[in-house]
């Protein structure tokens, strides 16, 4: 397998290459002519099913909001990037790359997209930090010259103020063919592109006329439509005919030298949860012709080589809105059939004390038995200590005997005082596989090398494939800043090792007394939606990276509601960790 952005088309090696924010451009030959009376671009219903069928693909997204943070840390605010991407949405049979939710922008990233059936598309998409005004702030230009030529190595951390050097171990001095890239794509952000920096604009042209001496096809991705023309936030399909966003790509072009007809306005997916053909018939028309210009740049080249790989993904759906229960069964039975790519998926859950850890495990243990179970000992109230003084891997039963093939495991709360709740030293040894089950919490202390419960040598098994943080709802906005500080910590922590990371949020029925009468108008509650972004804002998160649950507490009989948000997260949590067991196993 290669390690550069490529796409193979029958014997042929062809690399695909995105840079965000900002891409240069290929002209096109083709024409676009322009009215204010009719579409300015022709696209059908039908569409969407015929590049599926070509092309096979579902959708894509790329979407990023930077939040700048991490105050606390005492890292460089230019060296911190966390983002959103395309791996980070709610998604039914979701095995999407939800996974890197606090990716650093300034680090070379490969993404090999995954389909149905565990394998992956022959081509790879690469993300690298973000060009900016300041000259001491981004990705250098001549950095972006080198990713261009296959010289820079997939983890490469780039350095603002100067260039990779020759001597650095993760460059490449003798790219291979399928190293090099073979198409470039631009992200620019349509509601944004009037005010974007001249200095930007420069560096932009810059890396295209680098880009055309290599004879690489350039295209760009204008995002953010919806933001940028009110009546296409209303209504996607009216895309076509809006004046604001033909504008926007005439402005576009004009500032970039891009040829019109190789500008694609688009809607990433952000927190919606549900699939919107029109949204997916705009991104497959975009990675179609991305992927055909990567692949008639290769045959002109003449090269033949191959690169192969895996991935399974997922579809999504507009709007804030609500998951029938119909989808229980089908939920309960693939989670019955589902075989992981390790012999068990380990999932952790940690949060402040009080959030409901110990309850959502039993609850998600109630569901898959269906009927009232206490696997994991709860606190009757949120005050107090961590009611968990100890690690503890639940093992969830079947129906008629047997367990599932997926392991919670639950552990001492987060407390603001440095003398009360886990260290954060422990979370990262549990992340890494290195405390056994039984370990009792040292509040003042992290475990030493020399215990006991210390795993010196973890095997994959062993490691946490997928980090669950616990909140509640009701109390978000008086968590304590330590506590969010920690977790934020610990996140980052989990981001470097490429661990999938989402939020279930707990309590919803006591932030909103509309939801608390009933449960089916969660996806219609301000208050949640608010909630829901308030925990974004916080912890850095994508916001359809939150699942806002009801744990079962007090209630002896099934709510089929209940029911269906938790398996929705449970299945997406399950999800998650194959497939981030499927990239390690993929990488050795």
């Amino acid at each position: 397998a290669c390690n550069g952005h490529s796409f193979l088309c029958g014997d042929k090696c062809i690399p695909v290459f995105l840079y965000k924010p900002l891409l240069g451009s290929f002209k096109m030959i083709d024409k676009l002519f322009w009215t204010f009376d009719h579409r300015w671009r022709h696209t059908s219903a039908e569409q969407k099913e015929t590049l599926e069928r070509q092309t096979a693909w579902g959708s894509l997204q790329d979407k990023e909001k930077v939040d700048l943070c991490s105050t606390h840390s005492g890292i460089s605010i230019n060296s911190i990037y966390p983002v959103k991407n395309y791996h980070t949405e709610i998604t039914q049979d979701d095995g999407a790359d939800v996974l890197i939710l606090m990716a650093l922008r300034d680090i070379v990233k490969t993404h090999r997209l995954k389909k149905h059936g565990h394998r992956r598309y022959p081509f790879v998409f690469c993300d690298i930090m973000g060009l900016e005004e300041d000259e001491s702030a981004g990705i250098q230009t001549e950095d972006i010259a080198s990713v261009l030529q296959g010289h820079i190595s997939d983890g490469y951390i780039f350095n603002p103020l100067a260039p990779i050097t020759l001597d650095n171990p993760k460059y490449n001095k003798d790219p291979h063919p399928c190293e090099k890239v073979q198409c470039l794509v631009s992200i620019l952000p349509a509601d944004s592109i009037s005010r974007m920096s001249d200095r930007v604009i420069d560096k932009m042209k810059t890396i295209q006329q680098k880009a055309a001496q290599f004879g690489i096809p350039q295209v760009i991705v204008m995002t953010k439509v919806d933001k940028a023309c009110q009546i296409v936030h209303q209504d996607l399909k009216k895309i076509y005919h809006s004046t604001k966003i033909k504008e926007k790509v005439k402005e576009c072009s004009n500032k970039l030298g891009i040829s019109l007809n190789s500008i694609y306005p688009v809607k990433n997916y952000h927190v919606e949860i549900s699939q919107n053909p029109t949204a997916d018939n705009l991104i497959l028309m975009a990675l179609r012709d991305i992927v055909n210009f990567a692949n008639d740049y290769w045959r002109n080249c003449m090269l033949f080589e191959e690169c192969s790989g895996e991935h399974k993904w997922a579809k999504i759906a507009t709007g804030f809105s609500y998951v029938f229960t119909s989808e229980k069964d089908a939920t309960l039975k693939d989670l019955e059939r589902f075989r992981p790519s390790a012999n068990e998926l380990r999932i952790l859950l940690h949060g402040p004390t009080g959030a409901g850890k110990s309850c959502f495990i039993n609850s998600v243990q109630r569901i898959l038995l269906g009927h009232n179970a206490i696997g994991a000992l709860e606190q009757s109230t949120t005050s107090g200590a961590s009611f968990t003084r100890t690690i503890k891997s639940h093992k969830l039963k079947k129906q008629g005997g047997g367990r599932f093939p997926f392991i919670f495991s639950d552990i001492m709360g987060l407390e603001p005082e440095d003398t009360r709740g886990i260290l954060i030293e422990d979370i990262i040894k549990v992340l890494e596989g290195h405390i056994s089950d039984g370990y009792i919490f040292n509040p003042l202390s992290a475990i030493p090398e020399n215990d006991l419960k210390y795993n010196r040598s973890p095997n994959l098994n062993e490691k946490v494939h997928c980090l669950v943080s616990i909140i509640p709802a009701d109390s978000i906005s008086r968590m304590s800043d330590k506590v969010i500080h920690k977790m934020r910590t610990i996140r980052q922590k989990a981001a470097l090792m490429d661990i999938p990371q989402v939020v279930v949020l707990t309590k919803v029925d006591n932030a909103c007394q509309v939801v608390n009468e009933d449960l089916k108008k969660i996806y219609h509650s301000k208050k949640i939606k608010d909630k829901v972004e308030e925990c974004s804002n916080k912890l850095g998160i994508s916001l359809n990276c939150i699942y806002p649950v009801k744990n079962y507490h007090a209630e002896i009989t099934q709510d089929a509601d209940v029911d269906a948000l938790i398996l929705m997260a449970l299945r997406d949590i399950i999800n998650f960790a194959n497939d981030y067991v499927d990239d390690v196993v993929t990488s050795y």
